[in-house]
């Protein structure tokens, strides 16, 4: 059974971190812009929100199997996103 409010606090989680990431100035290698600082202070945040994404739905849909975590191809993507982040 899927979670409406567990789906849309993660779609804004996952927008509001594209925000953050757009902002990102990339010739500021010492972070003194306000933008990157900001990035800087959330990235834990949004790695830690997105890693408990992946243990809630893991653990409600189990890891292997038909209808399982792995049984979806978005779910590899994720998956491989939050293991690389």
């Amino acid at each position: 059974m899927r979670s409406w409010w567990f789906d849309q606090v993660v779609v804004v989680a996952i927008l509001v971190n594209c925000v953050v990431l757009a902002m990102f100035d990339p010739l500021d290698t010492r972070d003194e812009t306000w933008q990157n600082q900001i990035g800087n202070i959330l990235e834990w945040p949004f790695t830690v929100v997105f890693t408990l994404e992946l243990v809630i739905k893991i653990i409600a849909m189990g890891l292997l199997g038909k209808r399982s975590y792995l049984a979806d191809g978005w779910n590899w993507i994720d998956g491989s996103v939050v293991v690389v982040g």
